[in-house]
Parts: structure tokens; C-alpha cells; sequence
């Protein structure tokens, strides 16, 4: 899989409400990018700390979640192809769950 097939279904967002130009796809495709497979049902956790990486949803879906109450899983989202689940989380100094 290419670069420019990884970062597709992210572009085809981006131009659903922001122009993007060739140089600004240029800078996509640029990008460092290590392509994970995660197994059905395998959980990611996140720890405290500064985040250093986030995510693309290239196929398939993802759904974020935390643990409540006693031990019971609240859904937050769920993604899909072209999403960045966690963006913001690079804005943070620290993620404090």
C-alpha cells in the first residue's frame, strides 16, 4: 500500500470542508508513517504521559472507550477510514486520564 493510498481517505475529509492544494497533499504524503494492523478486539490503552504519535484510520473501524463505574466500558466513538482518532491528543503536554 502506498502513501498516497494510506492518506486518501484522510484527504477526501479534508476537502469536504478545506481546500487542500497540491503542496499542502505534498506535506501529507510527506509525513512519517508506520502502518500497525491491530487484531479485532485488541485494546490500545493509553497511559499518563506526552503523546508522541497519533493515529490514522486507513480500513476498517476503531472505537474509543474509557472504563466507568464498576469496570463498565462507556463508548465514546467510533471511526472509520480517514479519521484521526486521537489529533488533539498532540496538543496536550500531558494526557491525563
Amino acid at each position: 500500500m502506498t502513501k498516497a493510498e494510506i492518506t486518501a481517505p484522510f484527504l477526501k475529509r479534508l476537502r469536504v470542508s478545506t481546500e487542500i492544494d497540491d503542496e499542502d497533499e505534498h506535506a501529507i504524503n510527506s509525513l512519517s508513517i508506520a502502518i500497525r494492523q491491530v487484531v479485532n478486539g485488541e485494546a490500545k490503552r493509553v497511559h499518563r504521559g506526552s503523546p508522541i504519535r497519533c493515529c490514522l484510520v486507513i480500513e476498517g473501524f476503531v472505537l474509543r472507550s474509557k472504563i466507568v463505574g464498576a469496570g463498565q466500558r462507556q463508548i465514546l466513538a467510533f471511526h472509520e477510514p480517514g479519521d484521526v482518532p486521537d489529533l488533539q491528543s498532540l496538543l496536550l503536554q500531558v494526557i491525563c486520564l
